[in-house]
């Protein structure tokens, strides 16, 4: 399956979303500004820009952990050359993780636990492993995965408990398309819930404060394939299901709603505030298969209508 990608300046700019944001997101707080920042003007009534200089050539797929304390970012020469490190706000303090094994370029995956501890996983190897550690974060406790994950695509998340991790894939790297495994924090795959329907899953993320101790009754966004063009790229759709358990306490993903239509799963992806009202998303619209938008806005979650500009990223990139 081909998945359009886009690497430009823009991306590192999700990971800031909550200093674009402060005034429709009451759940954020302003974290401090380093004095090498600068501020860019975009115009067009759009909020003012805070570039931050972390001292990486290139950074991508910034995430916030759930305390606001850290961000977990690829960082390196280049997208392919990247690694994981984990950086303050301020860029003043840096953990290289490097020496973890896993979440390394170009399909890196990692992700936050509610508790605060960051995993990766690593399944570009004959023998995929996830690891999981805390801060200092000098070392991680690896498990291997299931021989049964041969291939994986972006989208690692925990269910709000800390109990499973979902993680889109396929069997082997030939086959298609990606379905959504349950893992269990040592590694075992729980179950399989299947996307072959659909043209596949990628990036499932779970909804801030719909569910705080369970995955029960939570609600999970995820893009979801929606149609096959002719040159074989898959074009997705951005969905919201409710989540709950069955007697045995496997997950069962209810009706999905749609969010955005004609989305990419790129690698940005997109990110929820922490009110979990919003979702800040990078928004391509398809016309002849040529991009006839790109900008970052945030939409209402409750109302997908109600959209709000926040980046144009032709004014950045």
């Amino acid at each position: 399956m081909r998945i359009w990608r886009r690497f430009d300046t823009w991306l590192a700019l999700l990971a800031l979303l909550a200093l674009l944001a402060l005034p429709l997101i009451s759940a954020c707080t302003l974290l401090p500004v380093p004095t090498n920042s600068a501020v860019m003007t975009q115009g067009h009534g759009l909020p003012a820009l805070r570039l931050l200089n972390w001292g990486f050539p290139a950074i991508h797929h910034p995430v916030w952990s759930p305390d606001g304390r850290w961000i977990a970012v690829l960082a390196g020469e280049d997208f392919a050359g990247g690694h994981v490190e984990v950086v303050s706000p301020d860029g003043q303090t840096r953990y290289d993780l490097s020496g973890w094994g896993c979440g390394e370029g170009p399909e890196p995956d990692y992700a936050w636990l509610p508790d605060g501890r960051l995993s990766c996983i690593n399944s570009d190897t004959p023998h995929p492993k996830m690891c999981i550690g805390a801060a200092p974060f000098t070392s991680c406790t690896a498990m291997r995965l299931s021989a049964a994950i041969g291939g994986a695509q972006r989208g690692l998340t925990w269910t709000p408990d800390g109990r499973s991790a979902l993680f889109p894939a396929r069997p082997n790297a030939e086959s298609n398309p990606f379905d959504l495994y349950v893992l269990a924090p040592d590694g075992s795959v729980r179950q399989v819930l299947p996307f072959a329907d659909h043209y596949g899953v990628a990036l499932p993320s779970f909804r801030p404060h719909t569910a705080q101790t369970a995955a029960a009754d939570a609600q999970l966004a995820y893009c979801r394939g929606a149609s096959v063009d002719i040159g074989g790229m898959v074009h997705f759709d951005l969905v919201l299901s409710a989540v709950s358990q069955d007697a045995t306490g496997k997950l069962i993903l209810g009706p999905a709603r749609t969010l955005a239509t004609e989305q990419i799963p790129d690698a940005s992806g997109y990110a929820w505030s922490p009110s979990g009202r919003w979702l800040a998303i990078n928004h391509n619209a398809y016309h002849g298969g040529d991009a006839s938008e790109d900008k970052i806005v945030l939409i209402n979650a409750d109302n997908p209508t109600h959209m709000i500009d926040v980046v144009q990223t032709d004014l950045i990139s």
